[in-house]
């Protein structure tokens, strides 16, 4: 009974988000995404005009704004200006507490942030719940079944804004945020600054044509048709018990990824130099690293169209380099332990 709840909850949930970022809404929301993809870019002219070379640009902090502010619009059409104002900033660190273990007792004692943060999000819903349906094509623009609901904060859609706005952010500014390690494999970087020089005239052609690190848990249920008990890796696991394999081991298993360690952006195209041996090919390599079927990720058109703008048109205006010292290595600097962590060239979690 509990299971077929979850999974009623489930399909409706994703239903609300899943109209949303479908492709063709994507494309209908392209020129905000490219709107606020210019500010980043604006501020990347900026810093290379008054800074040194020896000086650097933090592009975790900027990445983040960026993906707050399409977030923002998209769900809500409501502009967070996280890019522009400095005093939204409190957004980051106070939506991450929400998803923590301790928001459940810290938010017995709201500091002036929290309560600015839930004023925020009360005002972004109300102003999107009152627009007219046909005008919008924010996330929660026909959320009928919200609009009755007493007690804002106590309803489905609070719960849903409070998780979606830094669920969609990190896994996507995480992604991009690596990409600007390129320059520790000068070649794949050249090859891609090539290509996106040589396909497009100018900025304004570079139109629409990952990720997430941790573990997606999973319950084992069983139903009266299938009583027999679960065993993996010859154990019994009883039935009820939360399981999951983390993502970073999967993608780093030989059998899916053949030398998992090394960067190696072609293993991901169908074809290299005219011959069929790209990697992804591989059924299982394709199966091992695609969110599909009911727990598919349904943000990932807006994750793909956001990364692709940003570093084509990134790679565009600029070249880029590592600054001297720790912070241009990708690696942690500790020493590299038997699963490979810390590995120099690996972009660090």
């Amino acid at each position: 009974m509990a299971s077929s709840v979850a999974s009623a909850l489930h399909r409706i949930k994703r239903k609300l988000i899943g109209r949303a970022v479908t492709d063709q809404e994507m494309r209908a929301f392209e020129p905000v995404m490219i709107e606020q993809v210019g500010i980043l870019l604006r501020k990347f002219f900026q810093a290379s005009s008054v800074r040194s070379v020896t000086e650097e640009v933090n592009m975790t902090p900027n990445l983040k704004h960026l993906s707050y502010d399409i977030v923002g619009y998209l769900a809500f059409g409501y502009p967070l200006k996280l890019q522009d104002d400095e005093s939204s900033h409190f957004i980051i660190d106070e939506l991450l507490w929400q998803l923590s273990p301790e928001y459940f007792f810290l938010d017995l004692f709201p500091n002036s942030q929290r309560v600015q943060l839930f004023n925020l999000i009360e005002t972004m819903i109300k102003a999107c719940l009152a627009q007219d349906k046909d005008a919008k094509r924010q996330l929660f623009y026909a959320a009928d079944d919200f609009k009755g609901v007493q007690g804002l904060r106590l309803g489905n859609i609070w719960s849903e804004a409070i998780f979606f706005l830094p669920a969609e952010v990190n896994t996507t500014s995480t992604a991009l945020a690596s990409v600007f390690y390129l320059w520790l494999n000068l070649a794949c970087y050249m090859k891609l600054a090539d290509e996106v020089r040589n396909a497009f005239k100018s900025n304004a052609e570079i139109r629409s044509s990952p990720q997430l690190a941790g573990t997606l848990w999973r319950q084992l249920v069983r139903d009266q048709s299938n009583p027999d008990p679960w065993i993996i890796d010859r154990c019994v696991v009883p039935t009820g018990t939360e399981v999951a394999v983390n993502i970073y081991t999967l993608h780093h298993n030989e059998e899916y990824f053949p030398d998992p360690f090394s960067f190696k952006p072609e293993r991901w195209l169908d074809f290299i130099d005219g011959e069929d041996e790209g990697e992804f090919r591989n059924g299982a390599t394709h199966d091992a690293f695609v969110s599909t079927g009911s727990r598919g990720c349904a943000g990932k058109p807006m994750a793909y169209l956001e990364s692709s703008l940003v570093i084509a048109r990134t790679l565009w205006y600029f070249d880029f380099e590592a600054t001297p010292g720790k912070s241009g290595k990708a690696g942690s600097g500790r020493k590299v332990d038997r699963y490979g962590r810390g590995t120099e060239s690996e972009f660090q979690l």
